[in-house]
């Protein structure tokens, strides 16, 4: 019985021997240095491309704001001619058809110091002004300016342009522009792209006096 008993206490210190020879050598094991910098250099490859991808698509988004507010104008517009026989000429008369709303807060078309970090959390006024043709949208992410009763090649238009703006969002933006003709109730709407060659402001507005626009 003592024999037996001796074997049994033999056999289960080297178990305990060899279990712990195991863990220290588990422990020994590691990430090389090579494996480590393999390891960064695929987060930063990973991050490289899922970055730009994540901002375009906010950025895409932040769009539909603006092609909201030139769709509702252009609307606007079109019930205001068929009413008047001419195209507003400012904030009030667009708005006798269709309210706005902006960010009434003070250097809100600011690129330096305005855009959505001034908007932001901020209640919206409604847009009005009779000698007023521009205003910042509620977040701050647009200035939306309109051009009524613009003659181009003998026709009568009525234009208006969503920049983007704001620090950060000005030059990254795209813009989106509308145009309506009176003469054949024509309405144009195009969205920029947000590729390098065409995103931020536009200086030139979208006429659609010629059937030939893109």
């Amino acid at each position: 019985m003592k024999e037996s008993s001796h074997q049994f206490s033999s056999f289960s210190l080297k178990q305990r021997l060899a279990s712990l020879r195991n863990i220290s050598q588990q422990d020994a094991n590691g990430f090389t240095l090579v494996e480590l910098i393999v390891v960064i250099m695929m987060i930063g490859i990973l991050s490289s491309i899922a970055i730009p991808q994540f901002m375009s698509a906010a950025n895409k988004a932040k769009q539909k704001e603006a092609s909201t507010i030139v769709g509702s104008v252009l609307r606007a517009v079109g019930a205001y001619y068929t009413e008047y026989g001419s195209t507003p000429e400012n904030i009030d008369e667009l708005t006798e058809f269709a309210r706005f709303q902006e960010c009434q807060v003070e250097d809100a078309d600011s690129d330096t110091d305005g855009g959505a970090k001034v908007c932001k959390g901020k209640i919206p006024g409604l847009a009005s002004g009779a000698d007023s043709t521009s205003w910042v949208s509620p977040s701050g992410n647009y200035e939306c300016r309109i051009a009524g009763e613009v003659a181009s090649a003998g026709k009568t238009l009525f234009q208006i342009t969503c920049d983007p703006n704001g620090s950060g969002y000005s030059g990254d933006g795209g813009a989106v522009q509308g145009c309506y003709n009176a003469s054949d109730s024509t309405v144009l709407v195009k969205e920029w792209k947000l590729n390098n060659d065409e995103k931020g402001k536009q200086a030139v507005e979208l006429d659609c006096a010629t059937a030939d626009t893109d």
